[in-house]
């Protein structure tokens, strides 16, 4: 509570051409300025959480929603690693297939079937491929 008393007047008696700085450049002035930021700690610390934390929550909700379309009551046991390779893919899409992919894909595919595996498996490990590539 003393740092802000302390900072509050400082605040006062500092004007940028005359006015009052924002919100956001007193943030950028205690987190750059090397000597604001040893006689006001705590207060630097609060002001870096305040400039990244996000304006909105649309990105996050958006992020939640895919997540939903990925993990069905079919598809949960999905590992952790799996849903964030799925995730990536569907959230920044897959870029067209050069011919050297293209190869990878059919010989997985040719590998896939001698081999014993599930569909599910099948699609997890060719989604996987896809992401690695791109």
């Amino acid at each position: 509570m003393y740092e802000w008393k302390t900072f509050r007047t400082y605040l006062l008696t500092q004007k940028q051409g005359g006015k009052l700085m924002t919100q956001r450049e007193v943030c950028m002035k205690l987190v750059q300025d090397g000597m604001l930021k040893n006689i006001y700690p705590q207060l630097s610390l609060a002001a870096e959480i305040f400039l990244i934390a996000p304006i909105s929550t649309a990105t996050v909700e958006r992020d939640f929603s895919t997540m939903n379309r990925i993990l069905t009551k079919l598809r949960n046991r999905l590992t952790t690693k799996h849903v964030d390779q799925l995730m990536r893919i569907s959230m920044e899409g897959a870029n067209t297939l050069n011919e050297e992919m293209k190869d990878e894909i059919n010989n997985y595919w040719k590998k896939s079937k001698t081999s014993s595996f599930s569909s599910l498996n099948y699609i997890i490990e060719l989604y996987i491929i896809l992401f690695l590539y791109f």
